[in-house]
């Protein structure tokens, strides 16, 4: 019941939309507002919004293994969280090495003076 009072609501609304193309009023243009549907139609097809696919996340995709996620090791078998001991967890920490090599400039040095 309800599906069919909500397409009675949308072709209700949609109806409407249609029904004003024509005149209802007497001295009322109709090719005025059939000029201005054709108008949006034809609008509507040729400047399409662009809509991006959606983005597939690491458990969205077919090859996922839920073992191998570092998020879902945190839970038990009965979805309790529980926090993993600091050797078990994996920390993936590159140290970086900055190299600094000063050069002094003789030159300006001495055409300061």
């Amino acid at each position: 019941f309800r599906l069919v009072a909500l397409s009675l609501i949308v072709v209700f609304i949609y109806g409407s939309m249609l029904w004003y193309i024509f005149p209802v009023k007497e001295g009322m243009s109709w090719e005025g507002h059939l000029a201005g549907f054709i108008t949006g139609l034809f609008l509507a097809k040729v400047v399409k919004a662009h809509i991006p696919k959606t983005t597939k996340f690491d458990w969205e995709k077919d090859d996922y293994n839920e073992d191998d996620d570092l998020f879902l090791q945190h839970f038990d078998e009965n979805g309790n969280f529980r926090e993993l001991p600091k050797d078990d967890a994996e920390v993936n920490e590159e140290t970086l090495k900055i190299n600094y090599i000063y050069k002094d400039n003789v030159d300006n040095k001495s055409s300061e003076v």
